[in-house]
């Protein structure tokens, strides 16, 4: 493309976007006055939307600056601003050359027409000898301009990636609707609500949802969605789309597990485990997840990617999320959207907020062992109660006086074990409890306090102190971290789906949740949903025995979830140059 200028109209020839300059000038140069090298090549400037041909090397120089002129042949309608800058390069040529030139341009080139208004306005000429020498300059003109612009924007080689184009709010607000609509159809309701219930009446602690899992693995295969079992012992993940390896990958999260609490709720659907309840909501977790899943494989065939549906085990303190990553249930899955009860919150809206969501939390047992013997003889005893009772007022003093007071942070004994007689200082105390901050850095500098604390205080007394933070059992989970970008998205369609009012902006929790290890490897969003009715008098909080869930709750779940997806995947194309 040497010595030539062309600006497309991306409307018609540019994959970037649909908006662009409403017209086309296309200036075909040949330069028989001014020699100009420039080699030329097409770059993205997505900046300004438009497709330009911009040089890759480039050198110039004068040559030849002649006044020999030919005979114009007028046939363009000229912009004044056109004709401005051709007589402001000849000025410039002037002092190049240090004599004057034809007033060529003035005998031989000549208006046909000047519209005060030019839509379109199409630059077309047919110059020869002289002419050719103004198009000359108006390139030169054209080219200076694309220094500056070079001079600030470095062109890349793009490699394919995926990039966000947000989809239409009419497209949003269809979509919503009908996913909202078919959710609620009353078919659909009742098998949500068979679902919950038989999920609710049989109730599995931690990496023991075998029963839990095969109801769901039933539920897929009935729907005709495939699913790759097991993960994380009891966990599974299902794929819905027009093809399974179709890029990009989002995923939808459930967790599976219940709570070591009795049930105090009187109602048909009781929990049939003694000891066990889903007093935290994840039977409509898997409930919302599963209806989503039913809506999606109605539109399977549209999908513009893959839809990644993961059922966790081990929510509960547990880390199933650590072991699902462990064990590849996210690999190649571009981001990821969660749900999760909130009584907090009426039936119809949602929470979250952008950034820090949810603490990161960790659990410790002390040992403190001492000498025990008489109460009436404690100087011949190394007492723990002392020890024990020291370092836990002491414990407080890092959060009060070691940590910024703008800073959440947290750490709450919450057992203390020791004698059963009242006259007799026992041979070892035991305590522990948990400690929560809203970064890494924090967590790690609770865990470090702690045990100095703690071991110092034992040294103290005489004693010895040994601590263990759990890691291989009750891993410590880091703070929830929504991401920006996904938390827009996920905001949008929850306007669309439930209107603007019912989208809350809701506050930092020192509460953890395991969702927080996908938020650490993809972009991630995590939302409450409202369950909570007045006429229900569903005003409980999570883990209590007294827990109840307004099931119309779950056609709104299952939209919001497959919406999310849907309008995910719709705003994500390749982009390459």
């Amino acid at each position: 493309m040497d010595g030539k200028w062309q600006v497309r109209n991306l409307d018609q020839q540019s994959h970037i976007g649909q908006r662009a300059f409403p017209h086309m000038v296309h200036k075909a140069l040949d330069l028989p006055c001014v020699y100009v090298y420039s080699r030329m090549r097409s770059i993205a400037y997505a900046g300004k939307r438009t497709l330009m041909c911009a040089p890759e090397a480039y050198k110039h120089q004068w040559e030849r600056l002649t006044t020999r002129c030919g005979t114009a042949s007028p046939s363009s309608a000229l912009a004044p601003s056109f004709l401005r800058e051709i007589n402001e390069l000849v000025a410039i040529a002037q002092k190049q050359r240090k004599r004057p030139i034809s007033n060529s341009l003035s005998r031989n080139v000549k208006l046909l027409s000047l519209e005060s208004e030019v839509r379109n306005p199409s630059i077309i000429l047919g110059f020869e000898g002289f002419s050719k020498f103004c198009l000359g300059c108006l390139f030169l003109m054209e080219w200076l301009r694309l220094l500056l612009l070079l001079s600030i924007f470095t062109c890349h080689v793009l490699q394919f990636k995926w990039v966000s184009v947000s989809v239409s709010g009419s497209r949003l607000t269809e979509l919503t609707r009908e996913l909202l609509e078919s959710a609620r159809e009353a078919e659909f309701s009742d098998w949500l609500r068979r679902v919950r219930r038989r999920i609710h009446q049989n109730p599995e602690l931690a990496f023991e949802e075998f029963e839990t899992s095969q109801l769901i693995r039933s539920e897929l295969d009935s729907l005709g969605i495939e699913y790759t079992w097991p993960l994380a012992k009891t966990g599974l993940v299902a794929s819905v789309g027009s093809h399974s390896l179709l890029q990009p990958w989002f995923a939808l999260r459930a967790d599976m597990d219940a709570l070591p609490i009795q049930e105090l709720v009187e109602w048909e659907y009781k929990s049939k485990n003694p000891g066990k309840m889903h007093a935290c909501g994840h039977d409509v977790h898997v409930t919302m997840l599963l209806g989503a899943a039913k809506l999606l494989k109605q539109r399977s065939s549209e999908l513009q990617g893959t839809i990644k549906l993961v059922f966790q085990p081990g929510e509960e303190g547990h880390a199933g999320a650590f072991y699902m990553l462990k064990e590849g249930a996210l690999d190649k899955v571009n981001a990821i959207f969660g749900l999760h009860v909130s009584p907090e919150m009426s039936t119809g809206t949602i929470g979250s907020r952008p950034g820090p969501m949810l603490a990161g939390s960790g659990r410790f047992i002390a040992i403190i062992q001492g000498k025990g013997g008489h109460a009436a003889n404690p100087h011949v005893t190394r007492d723990p109660v002392l020890v024990a009772s020291l370092a836990i007022i002491s414990l407080q003093q890092i959060i009060s006086r070691e940590t910024d007071p703008l800073e959440a942070m947290v750490i709450s004994v919450g057992f203390i074990e020791g004698g059963q007689a009242g006259n007799v200082i026992p041979e070892t105390v035991r305590f522990g409890g948990t400690f929560r901050s809203m970064s890494t850095e924090g967590l790690s500098y609770l865990m470090q306090r702690i045990k100095e604390i703690i071991e110092t205080q034992a040294a103290v007394q005489q004693c010895n102190a040994t601590i263990d933070f759990l890691e291989d059992k009750l891993k410590p989970y880091p703070a929830t971290v929504n991401d920006q970008a996904m938390y827009k998205h996920a905001k949008r369609v929850g306007e669309s789906l439930l209107g603007e009012p019912n989208v809350q902006l809701i506050p930092m929790t020192m509460a953890a949740e395991d969702f927080s290890f996908y938020s650490q490897k993809i972009p991630a969003a995590f939302f409450m949903i409202g369950v909570s009715k007045e006429t229900l008098k569903s005003n409980k909080n999570l883990h209590s025995p007294y827990l109840v869930i307004d099931e119309e709750v779950l056609p709104i779940g299952a939209a919001l979830h497959a919406a999310v997806a849907i309008s995910y995947l719709d705003g994500h194309l390749v982009e390459t140059s």
